[in-house]
């Protein structure tokens, strides 16, 4: 049985040094997809960011977006936007307040 537990934790460290042997992803293997020029276009075209694009529709906040050229948005996804709504007894964007819109997009 000794010989057994031996052989398992040598089998350990093999594999542990054949699966580490310098095949690692980089950021750059892992950020290949092309992302549009404007953080407006990228939102416009990912369906998961459809309820934040109907927010800043013909706002003065999707004026600026499409103006900005490098910055990093934390924007919310739908899942967020349906949290939201439901917590607050809202069943449509449309009926979340401009002001406290605003506050929650920026």
């Amino acid at each position: 049985m000794r010989n057994f537990t031996s052989l398992l934790k040598l089998s350990l460290v093999a594999v542990l040094f054949i699966s580490c042997s310098g095949d690692e992803l980089t950021n750059a293997d892992l950020y290949q997809e092309d992302v549009p020029q404007k953080i407006s276009d990228y939102i416009s075209s990912d369906s998961d960011y459809t309820m934040f694009n109907d927010a800043i529709a013909g706002s003065a906040i999707q004026d600026w977006l499409e103006s900005q050229e490098n910055i990093t948005l934390f924007a919310p996804t739908n899942v967020a936007f349906e949290n939201y709504l439901s917590q607050n007894g809202m069943s449509s964007i449309n009926q979340i307040p401009q002001d406290e819109l605003c506050q929650f997009i920026l």
